[in-house]
Formats: C-alpha cells, sequence, structure tokens
C-alpha cells in the first residue's frame, strides 16, 4: 500500500546550497572570495554551510547558526549586544 499525498499537502523544501550561503551571508563579492576585512573566521564556513543545510524544513535552524555565529565570531564593532 502507497500512502502518496498531493504536492499541496507536502512540507515546503528549501534548496540551500554553499553558493547560496555565501551570498545570504555576504561573505565577499563572489562566491569563494571573501573580502579583505571580512570578519567571520573563514575557515570556519563549512561547519556554518552544514548547520544551514542539515535540517531544511526546521525553522529553528536560524537559532542554530546565530548562536554558532555569536561563539566563533570575535565582535570587533566596539558595540554592545
Amino acid at each position: 500500500m502507497t500512502c502518496v499525498q498531493p504536492l499541496s499537502a507536502q512540507p515546503p523544501v528549501l534548496i540551500a546550497t554553499a553558493q547560496f550561503a555565501w551570498s545570504v551571508f555576504r561573505f565577499g563579492p563572489s562566491f569563494g572570495l571573501a573580502w579583505p576585512d571580512e570578519q567571520f573566521p573563514m575557515n570556519k564556513v563549512d561547519q556554518l554551510y552544514h548547520m544551514f543545510m542539515q535540517d531544511k524544513n526546521n525553522l529553528q535552524v536560524a537559532d542554530v547558526i546565530i548562536r554558532w555565529i555569536d561563539e566563533h565570531v570575535e565582535d570587533s564593532s566596539g558595540l554592545d549586544h
């Protein structure tokens, strides 16, 4: 017995790629080329991609990403959070 739901009843799927994440987080002018003064640790970007793409239907993924960024990016802006 096959249980097939109509497309309208299926959850949406967000298709995210490393290149998409690069542009969303604005790491540089083009994919793979970081801004010279980029504050995000580029040696950690693959870990960020993994978190960004691991659960495409989980709305809490953004919270995980924000917590990870807070833990791994130094604040050199001088602003209090």
